[in-house]
């Protein structure tokens, strides 16, 4: 099938530079457009297309409706013509704002455009920086969605002087540049009261003495980069620059650039810049044509998606492609082969695989910063050597393939994570995989892979076809098999306590805790089924009466600190309910996980019922946008979780989303003191804080700020290490990243003018020095615009704030946007009773810290700790079900 290129009409000179990398002069294909006097669009195809891999190219370009219609007519007339399939290639895809119903009548446009899409006969999408990934989720053809972000760090690596540079955005989607730059990162918070407009913006973040780059996907009327502009200039920056993916620089955008007080504005070239933007000493363009091209070549060749990596000025594709950046920042082929990276760069590299954040298909030279490295061998041994003290490991393959290798050293070999699909465990054939250290000795423990999207398509469409006939079994044969599963979770009690303390470094009593109160789980869904029987009414003759049926195929996304129990929070009810699930856990800690699923298999449970599917957030978007997924639930960080609701909502799925916390403990002059002080060291420092219910604010009412002293002691006293070395009360982080982003947080409230009083950074624990050790860390003269208070830190930091009142620290409380959990100490009921009516937290305790609510206790947290359809304190089955009334009239 030979493979053919056709330029729309809206930015030509892309077309002609994707087509050059892809080594052709012009688009193959000759398209001719014009209008009718009425303003219609004709389409002229000025060669065959039959039997053609077609591609394309049009982008949403002004006039952004004509444009659009153009390409729809450009597919409909190629489909006729007989293309055996046809890519849409859009840089910047039309209407892509438009993605969710935000206010009552609103359309959801970009939904529409799919449709158009395709109905018109499009079989495949290629894009680039999507507004909102739910976009995906509107397709039923395979959509691929680039990122420019190596073009957007290359550009500020090369033109700024990196000493002096913070990065800012919107929103968390620029802390991947900023990370991999080894930048600060500053969010600047906008809100819309109409589209457009921005009523007023807040910084979160220092900027003094810093150049803020602003880091964005849209640039429009340029009002918001203004104002942000604006704003950080008046927060003490030096200079305000602004990276941008799309530039549609419309209306008297120009015009307001060149008299704001932004010297730079550099745009992506997905839109073409008007004569008046290309005249504007302020606008600068990079090329990403490099980035399309190479993704269509993978798709006519049938690779996998496209994944760019870098490593010292020189880019690599994954499949052997290298790619160096020309004087004009240009993305270049340089070589066309299988060679491997270390043989291209004569030098010897070896493979770093971390699961430190979400983010997976990135290279940087920084190897403790990011998922995927390369670095320099240590040992300068070249590959293929003979070392007996190293294995020789193919690069993201495994040993027994043959194919281009890296080197590791590794004691033993690494265990492979396999998914599970339809009761068979196997290992995916993906390219891309991650690994899993130890967080106390960085051993390499396991290989993780970011599974294809045939893997997932294939784990969802098998629980489909499972979950009709696992809802036909009587209720009373699901409830067996989940007691068998409890019997075999027994068996392998030790295993799991094993995996938690080797993989999230827990200690045996964190470990045995975690396990007792999964199990405890099982036996409170088990026990619900009385409450599904639905309710009966009868009226004369008539009779009425509520069934509740299963929702269908679950998806089920769960974090890395508990992963034993939270699982079990959901699945359970899932299947009882009569749902087949396909669980994706976190790629950090997936040992537990693949040992729950095999505890499953034995227990019985029919094939497809029980899936898992490992990856990073690529693996979650691929998910979510899968049309048979009817409901999400997850548990995690606040940034992941607004993206996967997002995503859900905008998809039409049931979706429950339980995310980041900022605990309160309040401490009255009347409290017990001794026990009050272990009460508060436990929970904040327990589990190395890494728990979205640890304590990790200390509002000391009146005198009490005098105890800070005591329990410095306390906690200085507690022992910090290993999780399976006896005696330790406080174990690692969960990887180098965590400890460092703690550490930061650390640094950054000494900066803010906060007193650390006991200080856990750079802790070293002499039997494990390349542990992720932070002691614990108390933090005094906090305020509440900090950092430390305003951000979930996720690590052994307890933050202080001193209150004259009971109302005082109230009132702190409820300010916060997050509400998981509050406690009071106190000996006064009153007290007790005033707490407990005006704190507005999901989850309160008086005289214990909160912890996450297990068995049939209900988790009750609101505000921003949750978002999703299943109220608060409803029973967990009610969210796998759909409820329908039954009205029967018999004679």
């Amino acid at each position: 099938m030979s493979m053919q290129v056709l330029s729309g009409g809206s930015h030509s000179d892309f077309a002609d530079r994707v087509c050059q990398r892809l080594g052709e002069d012009s688009p193959s294909t000759k398209l001719t457009s014009s209008r009718f006097s009425n303003g219609e669009t004709s389409i002229v195809i000025g060669n065959s297309v039959r039997g053609a891999d077609l591609f394309i190219i049009q982008t949403a370009a002004e006039p952004v409706n004509d444009m659009l219609m153009e390409l729809l007519i450009t597919i409909s007339a190629c489909k006729t013509a007989s293309a055996r399939k046809i890519t849409a290639v859009l840089p910047c895809f039309p209407y892509s704002r438009q993605d969710k119903k935000d206010r009552s009548r609103a359309p959801i446009t970009a939904k529409l455009v799919a449709n158009m899409l395709e109905t018109a006969g499009c079989n495949h999408i290629i894009t680039m920086d999507l507004h909102a990934s739910q976009i995906q989720g509107f397709f039923n053809i395979p959509v691929d969605n680039l990122y420019a972000e190596s073009a957007m760090v290359e550009y500020i690596r090369s033109n700024m002087p990196l000493d002096n540079v913070v990065i800012v955005s919107p929103d968390a989607g620029a802390a991947i540049i900023a990370d991999k730059l080894r930048l600060d990162l500053a969010l600047i918070h906008k809100e819309r009261k109409v589209a457009s407009k921005i009523s007023r913006m807040i910084l979160v973040g220092s900027v003094v003495n810093k150049t803020a780059v602003i880091v964005d996907d849209i640039a429009d009327t340029c009002g918001t980069l203004i104002m942000a502009s604006d704003v950080l200039k008046n927060h003490g920056a030096i200079s305000c620059r602004a990276v941008v993916v799309h530039g549609f620089l419309s209306g008297p955008a120009i015009q307001k650039i060149e008299e704001s007080s932004l010297e730079r504005l550099v745009v992506t070239n997905t839109l073409p810049l008007s004569p008046t933007a290309q005249k504007c000493p302020k606008i600068e363009s990079i090329d990403v044509s490099g980035i399309i091209a190479e993704a269509i070549r993978r798709t006519h060749h049938g690779e996998s998606d496209i994944c760019y990596q870098e490593i010292e000025g020189l880019k690599v594709g994954l499949a052997g492609f290298v790619f160096r950046l020309d004087t004009n920042g240009n993305t270049m082929v340089v070589q066309r082969s299988a060679t491997t990276v270390a043989t291209v760069l004569e030098q010897p590299l070896s493979l770093v695989v971390d699961s430190n954040d979400d983010t997976a298909g990135d290279y940087s030279p920084n190897h403790h910063r990011r998922n995927k490295r390369l670095r320099r061998d240590e040992t300068g041994t070249r590959l293929g050597t003979s070392d007996p003290s190293r294995v020789t490991v193919p690069l993201n393959q495994s040993a027994s393939t043959g194919a281009s290798t890296s080197t590791m050293a590794l004691p033993t070999p690494p265990t492979t994570t396999q998914n599970l699909i339809n009761n068979e465990f196997s290992v995916s054939k993906t390219r891309v995989w991650m690994k899993v250290l130890d967080p106390a000795s960085q051993k390499l423990l396991a290989r993780v892979p970011d599974s294809t999207p045939a893997e997932i398509q294939k784990a969802v469409t098998v629980a489909e076809a499972a979950q009709t006939a696992w809802a036909s079994l009587p209720i009373s044969k699901r409830k067996a098999l989940l007691f068998s599963l409890l019997g075999v979770l027994q068996q392998h009690t030790v295993d799991f306590q094993q995996s938690l303390q080797l993989e999230v470094g827990k200690t045996l009593q964190d470990a045995e805790s975690e396990f007792e109160r999964g199990i405890d789980a099982i036996h409170t869904a088990c026990s619900a089924t009385a409450e599904m029987n639905g309710k009966h009414w009868t009226t004369n003759s008539t009779e009425t009466y509520t069934i509740h049926q299963p929702v269908g195929v679950c998806v089920i996304i769960t974090p890395f600190n508990f992963p034993f129990m939270i699982p079990l929070w959901s699945i359970p009810y899932a299947v009882i309910t009569g749902n087949t699930v396909v669980l994706k856990p976190s790629e950090k800690a997936p040992s537990t996980a693949n040992l729950l699923g095999r505890c499953f298999v034995q227990a019985g449970f029919p094939p497809g019922v029980i899936n898992i599917i490992h990856g990073s957030s690529v693996t979650v978007d691929k998910l979510l946008s899968q049309p048979v997924v009817s409901a999400v639930s997850f548990v995690g960080s606040e940034l992941a979780g607004e993206r996967v609701y997002e995503h859900a909502k905008a998809t039409r799925k049931r979706i429950q989303v339980e995310v980041s916390g900022k605990n309160h403990g309040i401490v009255l002059e009347d409290a017990s003191k001794t026990k009050t002080l272990y009460a508060i060291a436990g929970s904040a420092f327990g589990a190395a804080g890494q728990r979205c219910m640890a304590l990790s604010v200390m509002l000391c009412v009146g005198s009490t700020k005098e105890w800070i002293d005591d329990l410095v002691q306390l906690a200085g006293s507690l022992k910090v290490g290993c999780g399976s070395d006896p005696g330790t009360e406080v174990g690692p982080l969960i990887t180098a990243a965590a400890k460092e982003r703690v550490e930061d947080m650390i640094d950054l409230a000494e900066a803010e003018g906060a007193h650390v009083v006991l200080d856990g950074r750079k802790y070293c624990v002499p039997e494990y020095p390349e542990g992720n050790f932070v002691g614990p860390t108390i933090i005094t003269k906090v305020q509440t615009s900090m950092q430390c208070y305003q951000d979930e830190i996720f690590g052994p930091v307890l933050v202080c704030i001193e209150v004259d009142t009971l109302d005082e620290a109230i009132e702190i409380a409820n300010e916060n946007r997050y509400g998981n959990g509050c406690s009071l100490f106190t000996t006064d009921p009153v007290h007790a009773q005033t707490f407990q009516r005006k704190i507005n937290i999901g989850q309160i305790g008086i005289n214990v810290p909160v912890l996450a609510a297990s068995g049939p206790v209900a988790r009750t947290a609101n505000k921003d700790s949750f978002l999703g359809d299943n109220e608060c304190g409803r029973s967990p089955w009610q969210f796998f079900t759909m409820p329908k009334t039954v009205t029967a009239l018999w004679r």
